[in-house]
């Protein structure tokens, strides 16, 4: 019976946060909140705004520092041009932005990865 109350909990507590978003924010921010938890795998108690405000700094920390690494390795291993590294830079701002702006695009990263036989799973936890 345990399992049970939990699972009830779990759906009402997910049904309240789904009235709190409509409420505050529309239907199409809980469609954009939904979207957002299917490709992020964050099932948190949270709504999606809050959950971008709460990671923002995470996520800007996190991408310089794949953008700092990317370059050392492309001047250091692969003997980049400055061009070279510039034109990096500047599409990899790009197509960051847009994975920020529809979160669907990642998948599709991932997949193009799979294709160069680099497998990514953002689905699991290591």
């Amino acid at each position: 019976m345990g399992k049970q109350n939990d699972i009830i909990q779990g759906v009402n507590q997910g049904l309240d946060l789904a009235l709190r978003i409509v409420e505050k924010d529309g239907i199409e921010e809980l469609k954009k909140t939904i979207e957002f938890r299917n490709v992020s795998g964050c099932s948190l108690n949270i709504s999606r705004k809050d959950i971008q405000a709460a990671t923002e700094k995470m996520k800007f920390h996190s991408t310089m520092t794949a953008i700092a690494i990317s370059i050392a390795i492309l001047q250091d291993d692969f003997y980049f041009s400055n061009y070279q590294i510039e034109k990096f830079n500047e599409l990899f701002a790009e197509h960051v932005n847009k994975c920020c702006e529809s979160p669907m695009l990642i998948k599709e990263y991932c997949r193009k990865a799979e294709e160069a036989g680099v497998f990514i799973n953002l689905d699991k936890e290591n």
